[in-house]
């Protein structure tokens, strides 16, 4: 196994993307075992609209118990925001789609931000503990960097494997925390993964990330595998937007 020096806390390299606070929103139960992404494509001279709108729908049920955390993408697709919802099985699916209305005036709620919204996505993806290293207890979530891995046909498991068997390790090694892996399962293209990590402002990510500490040869045999398993990846950069959180 590759060994690295012990000098860095987070990861900017290949396993970096959405920071799931995956404990605190699952409470009691453990880490989830899907969550939910409903992407939303905003008219731009509909953006502040639409935020506030969604804190009316923020102030309607955030004392309910139910737990959903939205981020702002600000770099890569503009005017563009992710809302997760976090779900230990799909039967939870099924009890979602009989709640009550969203707000109390929902027709003229939705009469409302319709217009603002160019297109809207769901889908679901399943999360992969074994792949995964929990965050440190108390950490923020200011920013998240996010990795999507199309991984060629016929090389998931390849693919699955070296997370596990060599990436992973590598990044345990270095001290890395926060690591988590995610697989589209529905509602999108099933080739992608998806990795993420949190990190509490920009200056972080001026710090080097924990491959630097290979040699040449060490960075070759780790990432030799990555190149041929994966066709091409992408990079976003979301803000986590608390206000329209609950």
């Amino acid at each position: 196994m590759i060994k690295i020096q012990k000098k860095f806390s987070f990861v900017t390299a290949i396993a970096v993307l959405l920071t799931l606070s995956i404990g605190a929103s699952a409470q009691d139960q453990g880490p989830p075992n899907w969550f939910q992404i409903r992407t939303v494509n905003l008219h731009a001279d509909g953006a502040a609209q639409w935020v506030d709108l969604q804190k009316q729908l923020v102030e309607a049920h955030k004392d309910e118990g139910e737990h959903r955390q939205a981020w702002e993408v600000t770099h890569g697709g503009m005017n563009t925001f992710h809302i997760l919802s976090f779900h230990q099985n799909l039967a939870e699916l099924d009890e979602q789609a009989l709640t009550a209305p969203l707000v109390e005036d929902q027709a003229n709620w939705v009469s409302s931000i319709t217009p603002t919204i160019e297109s809207r996505s769901l889908r679901l993806s399943r999360y992969h503990p074994d792949l995964s290293i929990p965050a440190e207890e108390g950490a923020t979530n200011n920013l998240a960097v996010l990795r999507h891995h199309y991984v060629r046909s016929g090389q998931h498991q390849a693919f699955q494997a070296w997370v596990e068997n060599e990436l992973k390790p590598v990044m345990i090694e270095a001290g890395v925390t926060g690591m988590h892996f995610s697989r589209t399962a529905f509602g999108g293209d099933n080739s992608v993964w998806t990795s993420s990590n949190a990190t509490d402002n920009w200056a972080e990510l001026d710090q080097p990330n924990p491959i630097a500490g290979l040699s040449a040869d060490q960075r070759a045999e780790l990432l030799g595998p990555y190149y041929e398993m994966v066709s091409h990846s992408e990079i976003n950069v979301l803000h986590y937007r608390a206000d329209l959180s609950y």
